[in-house]
């Protein structure tokens, strides 16, 4: 989807999609930061005329750039959400707060397992302070509008702005962790861990069903 909200090219897409994965294999190669438009267009075996079509510099890049690819990606994980913001629609997921939670967090742990080469430079920090902060706001905004004001049957152990910045830097953390050594852990296995950690710690129940 295009900013602007119409339908993108996917040649547009796939195009920024390889400039943005050029500068992120050259973050861990430890020379992202310090890398230049021309070697990040050389790597994405594209000119430097294309490069600016689609950033305006290597600043724009890593903030607007990595942005949209994340969202695109981060999208995969709760897809129904999608259309719902579109047509206004409830979701139709009868099941309780718990296995809605695991759901999306195992899909999370899938997404990141499928596009390593892109998260493990941003969850080190290796693309750059900025953008893990931007990650991790991202989250923290996520799990506040998109996922606590919608939970029922629960309430929280902490202030909602606290409860969202400790769910955040708990799943990154891990996420970090899980992608330079998985120790054998499946998407399945840490969606588990992760929630029951939720729902002894962070959530509590309310006396009601979700």
């Amino acid at each position: 989807m295009a900013e602007n909200g119409r339908e993108e090219d996917p040649r547009i897409r796939k195009t920024r999609r390889a400039i943005v994965q050029a500068y992120l294999d050259l973050c861990s190669e430890g020379g992202g930061p310090a890398s230049t438009v021309a070697s990040i267009a050389e790597r994405a075996e594209v000119n430097r005329a294309t490069f600016y079509r689609h950033f305006e510099d290597k600043e724009d890049l890593a903030e607007r750039g990595l942005g949209l690819y994340l969202g695109e990606l981060l999208a995969e994980i709760d897809p129904e959400s999608v259309g719902r913001a579109r047509t206004g629609s409830r979701p139709a997921d009868d099941s309780g707060p718990r296995e809605r939670i695991r759901a999306r967090v195992e899909r999370f742990f899938r997404v990141l397992q499928d596009n390593a080469s892109l998260f493990r430079p941003l969850l080190s920090g290796r693309a750059g302070s900025r953008v893990f902060l931007g990650i991790e706001e991202y989250f923290s905004a996520y799990l506040r509008e998109s996922r606590l004001a919608r939970l029922s049957g629960i309430r929280l152990s902490l202030p909602e702005p606290l409860a969202a910045r400790a769910l955040s830097m708990m799943i990154l953390g891990l996420a970090a962790s899980w992608l330079e050594d998985s120790r054998g852990l499946s998407p399945g296995d840490l969606a588990g861990a992760y929630v029951d950690f939720l729902f002894e710690g962070i959530f509590k129940n309310s006396g009601k069903e979700g």
